[in-house]
């Protein structure tokens, strides 16, 4: 039943719902009338009817009323049977007056000592509570306190629960001491009861729980809170309704503590049993929808956020009406999301609204009503209304030391408040004053690693840096992203990849604390410092999902085998559906499905995740020094970083304070080398419109191909340095006077669209590419230089070549057992063609001239002859197989669908005969928009290997140990750009499953020209030379024979190779 909370909320549910209201003094004909429908609520009830049954009620008290009138015991009983049905169906308002004319009813007719008018009473009290009328609620649950301890004696279950709901409302009415008081009084009685009543004392523990935290006793809390939990398991079950209860006063437990990982996992488990039992319209499953929208909103993820208030918010006045407390608090959420967002005047006017509907509820001195104009306040001076804003928090100062004191956590918010008001409008000193005060009360109460805490200490250093006072700001800054390491790298690993860049798109403390750099881009100490604190924060979503799928793979336990069969199970169902082309009609269908797919592979995938028992993020602070000692004599590192600037120095100006985005580059030498440098390279709006110039020529194969045959390759190559010109004055010409002299290695950790560039064509003379002086290494961070690798088997080679992408599906079916001879012939694809995004693709003949001619070398670097599947037997089902060898080479067609936001895309697959437009919109995921094409995907089945291996189902590769995987396929390199965290696409899919180096192409390739570059790519590896020397000498080797043949060497030939990973 919606609602039902058990015996502890609802008193009379048992009473009520299964005893049939007596038709006493009724005669005849009403008499028989009121039999049949008493059966008639037995039998709706039975079915969990209630909107019928209590229809069916009113019925059967109109009769009472009109036979016998209101002065009448029975009619008493039935009117407060009809409110407790209105109580239970949440519907307190229409409840009330039932109640009121019961308590009027029993005391005309049985007097106030009788047990059904102190039940009537315990109702009426705890409806009263709901609709935050406290002080009637605390006088009639006194009254019937009273009435019970006399008439049943102090140690009576019902005495309990009507001291608890007076522990209830002390807490609403923010009394947590007298609540405590309460809750304590009525554990004393539950030993004294029956086995049955001690199973209910969990909801008295949980608020018990509630009213330590408020008092800041913490470890009682959670005392309280594992006892309900234990009591709730063995008296009710891990998945049942009672549980719910439990469960949230645990996640907001962990909430408070910023352990937002450990919160969401219990609001999840709500949601998840209150779907299950039929309860997701019950008021558990509303806070936890509230609970887990405030959790997404410190994500980042708004969409999401603002989905489960609006929601709850709707739902909550069609339950309580405008003008009640419940719709109130979920507006102040509503208003938080606004103001997260930026919207700083929606948020004011929501905050408005709440103000004056609590005070209308609540008393002036409420926690409520006090911390909602403390919220106010603060937007007002975000709208830069600061007359208003001081008037604010100087108004609520003396409420605050008198409530809470000054040691509170209140307390401290409302100085760091201060601080920052007396900080924007410039009078340091005083906000100094403010913000040690508040840092050293969160200190105390909840540690000084706490991200609540940080974020104080964060604002205390951009005040020094606003002083001026550089070596004080960066020490603190320094001390303050430290201390947050392992919190961020905990948070992040709970988290889904959508996730994970959302809450990284959205905090921009890196930018305000690098800032300090910006300013002191001469000092060589402050320089080094900033960028040791990019280089523990760059690339670490990506480090973070590569170690939850390597690690999961080595859960062996029979929980964690089925987790993962059913993770593996829905990735093969997403990536066909991703990519197939619905039937007419079925778009919103198919949507819905990708949709709730998506939801069980993050949620599967946090699961196993959870089960690892280790770090997935390395918490271990990496120094500067360690990668300036890994870097050979020769090498230098460029660490790119794309950020909004913070002006530390002005004033009045809320938190305006960012400008526009820019590239900034530090230059790290070898040690002994030089110093740290920092290269400003200007507006990255301005430098990404160069480098998609750059793509959209290159790109453009039709256009290209038209020119090269129309003007030749000597005048299309000066066309390609005179556009590539911009490129160099902007990006390179900056870079390369800071390098020694020594440097013929250039390791690049490129940010934002400088992923996508071709940088070894960039023209350095007259006639000379980047590439002929310098061999190039990309790296998503340098951490990648020295974090420690795990070692595992290593496997054949492997060359996958040629794919016959026109096999049918028995073909598919029998090349497939025919290599797996155990598998089960029923399993293997079968029936109709399936309709793809993915348009036909043409042969690849010189793949297979490529898989012969570098079959030598790598079998001279693995010293074990490769293992070659070719035409037929380049199959998905095989590439899915693989595991751990040493080095996977893949010789096809690669694509990448650009995420839109119309209903149509276009996919880049190369050499495809046409191009489709899709019915429906493309996936989120990159990893779903990408992938490799082989055998048989020209006429993929409905089900099983349709020849397509995309980027999700790449991460159920086990790579691990893998030195190289190459992918000699028409751009493989391409994907959805993420600042801070490198290209999501087909080569992050191969790292992610544990490939340590990955080589991969930015634009369509011919594969004779492919085949030639890996064929002199793999010998020089066989001579011995490193993975970017090799891929160097091959481009070198490349660009000397078309200069030799044509006169010229453009990089479309030779340049779309990148090398990425160690």
């Amino acid at each position: 039943m919606p609602g039902c909370r058990s015996l502890c909320a609802g008193m009379l549910l048992a009473v009520l719902f299964v005893v049939e209201v007596s038709a006493q003094d009724l005669t005849g004909q009403a008499a028989q009338t009121v039999s049949r429908l008493n059966d008639q609520i037995d039998t709706l009830s039975d079915a969990e009817k209630w909107e019928e049954a209590h229809a069916v009620q009113l019925k059967v008290l109109d009769i009472y009323l009109r036979e016998l009138g209101e002065r009448n015991v029975n009619t008493a009983f039935n009117l407060a049977y009809t409110g407790e049905q209105l109580y239970e169906l949440e519907r307190y308002r229409e409840a009330k007056p039932y109640y009121e004319r019961a308590i009027k009813a029993y005391r005309a007719t049985v007097g106030e000592a009788n047990e059904d008018y102190i039940l009537t009473q315990f109702g009426y009290g705890k409806t009263l509570r709901i609709l935050t009328e406290l002080n009637k609620a605390r006088t009639v649950l006194k009254k019937a306190l009273k009435a019970a301890s006399e008439l049943y004696g102090p140690r009576e279950y019902t005495v309990v629960e009507i001291v608890e709901e007076l522990g209830f409302t002390e807490l609403d009415d923010d009394k947590p001491e007298e609540a405590r008081k309460c809750f304590l009084a009525a554990l004393k009685i539950y030993p004294y009861l029956s086995e049955e009543d001690q199973s209910m004392q969990l909801w008295c523990l949980t608020s018990l729980a509630t009213a330590e935290t408020s008092l800041g006793n913490d470890a009682a809390a959670k005392e309280y809170l594992d006892k309900a939990y234990q009591n709730a398991a063995r008296s009710f079950g891990e998945d049942s309704y009672e549980m719910t209860e439990v469960l949230l006063a645990l996640g907001t437990y962990y909430q408070g503590k910023s352990d937002l990982a450990t919160a969401r996992r219990h609001y999840e488990r709500v949601v998840n049993i209150t779907n299950q039992i039929g309860e997701s319209d019950s008021e558990e499953a509303r806070l936890a929808s509230v609970y887990l929208a405030q959790i997404f909103i410190d994500l980042g993820d708004y969409v999401t956020a603002e989905q489960l208030l609006t929601k709850t918010y709707r739902q909550e006045i069609e339950l309580y009406g405008e003008d009640s407390v419940q719709p109130y608090y979920t507006l102040w959420d509503i208003g938080y999301l606004y103001d997260m967002q930026d919207k700083h005047p929606q948020a004011r006017d929501a905050y408005g609204k709440v103000l004056t509907g609590l005070k209308r509820h609540l008393s002036e001195d409420h926690s409520s009503v006090v911390m909602i104009q403390s919220d106010i306040a603060s937007v007002d001076q975000l709208l830069l209304h600061y007359d208003e804003a001081r008037e604010g928090f100087e108004g609520l100062r003396d409420i605050h030391l008198q409530k809470y004191g000054e040691n509170s956590i209140e307390f401290g918010a409302l100085l760091f408040n201060l601080g920052w008001l007396e900080h924007d409008f410039g009078n340091y000193e005083i906000a100094r004053e403010y913000y040690d005060q508040a840092i050293k009360v969160f200190e105390n109460r909840l540690g000084p690693s706490n991200p609540e805490t940080l974020q104080l200490k964060m604002m205390r250093a951009s005040l020094a840096a606003s002083e001026r006072k550089w070596p004080e700001a960066v020490r603190l800054f320094d001390q303050m992203i430290r201390e947050s390491k392992e919190f961020y790298s905990t948070l992040l690993a709970s988290l889904s990849p959508t996730e994970q860049l959302l809450f990284l798109k959205n905090s921009e403390d890196l930018s305000l604390m690098v800032s300090v750099a910006i300013a002191n881009q001469d000092d060589p100490e402050v320089v080094a410092t900033t960028m040791n604190w990019l280089l523990n924060a760059k690339g670490v979503s990506q480090e973070t999902l590569a170690a939850r799928e390597t690690l999961t793979r080595d859960l062996d336990d029979v929980e964690s085998r089925n987790l993962a069969q059913q993770l593996l199970k829905i990735r093969q169902e997403l990536a066909g559906l991703a990519l197939s082309r619905p039937e007419e009609g079925t778009v919103d269908e198919r949507a819905k499905r990708i949709t709730e797919l998506t939801q069980q592979e993050e949620t599967l995938a946090r699961q196993l995740a959870d089960r690892v028992g280790e770090p997935l993020a390395q918490s271990k602070w990496v120094e500067l020094d360690s990668i300036r000692q890994a870097l050979a004599a020769d090498q230098t590192m460029i660490n790119f970083f794309e950020l909004r600037p913070w002006d530390y120095f002005s004033v009045k100006t809320g938190r305006n304070r960012f400008s526009k985005a820019r590239y900034f580059a530090y230059i790290i030498p070898p040690t002994g080398k030089g110093e740290v440098k920092l290269v400003d390279l200007g507006e990255s709006s301005e430098i990404d419109k160069i480098v998609s110039k750059i793509r959209s020529w290159i790109g453009d194969s039709g256009a290209r191909e038209a020119f090269l045959a129309e003007s030749g390759e000597v005048a299309t190559e000066s066309e390609w340095r005179t556009l590539f010109a911009q490129a160099k004055q902007k990006i390179w010409d900056p870079l390369a006077q800071h390098f020694p002299d020594e440097t013929k290695q250039l390791v690049l950790s490129p940010d934002g669209a400088l992923w996508l560039m071709p940088w070894n064509t960039i023209p350095i003379g007259d006639d000379r590419y980047l590439i002929e002086d310098y061999s190039l290494r990309f790296l998503t961070s340098g951490r990648e230089l020295v974090l420690p690798k795990k070692k595992a088997a290593i496997g054949a080679p492997l060359l996958f070549a040629d794919p016959s992408f026109d096999l049918s599906p028995d073909s598919v079916r029998s090349a497939v057992q025919s290599i797996f001879r155990s598998v089960d012939i029923q399993k293997l694809p079968a029936g109709a063609i399936s309709r793809t995004a993915i348009p036909q693709v043409t042969p690849l003949p010189s793949t297979r001239l490529e898989a012969l001619a570098i079959s030598p070398s790598v079998s001279n670097i693995c010293g074990k002859e490769p293992i070659q599947y070719l035409g037929k037997f380049a199959l998905e089902t095989v590439a899915k197989e693989v595991k751990s060898p040493r080095v996977l080479v893949l010789s096809t067609h690669g694509f990448f669908l650009p995420e839109q936001a119309s209903a149509t895309g276009r996919s880049t697959v190369s050499n495809a005969s046409s191009t489709r437009k899709l019915k429906a919109g493309i996936p989120e995921n990159p990893l779903l928009r990408c992938g490799l094409l082989l055998a048989g995907c020209n006429n993929p089945t409905a089900r099983g290997d349709d020849g397509i291996l995309t980027g999700m189902e790449i991460l159920g590769l086990d790579l691990r140990g893998t030195e190289l995987v190459v992918l000699s396929a028409c751009e493989t390199g391409v994907g959805t750009v993420n600042s801070g965290e490198g290209v999501a696409g087909l080569r992050q899919a191969f790292q992610l499953a544990g490939a340590e180096a990955i080589v991969s192409t930015l634009w369509q390739v011919p594969d004779r020209d492919s085949a030639l570059l890996m064929k002199d790519f793999f010998e020089q590896l066989a001579e011995g030379k490193s993975h970017p020397e090799a891929l160097r000498q091959a481009q070198i080797k490349r660009i000397e024979s078309r200069r030799q043949r044509y006169g010229a060497a453009h990089p479309f030939y030779w340049a779309a190779w990148t090398l990425t990973g160690t």
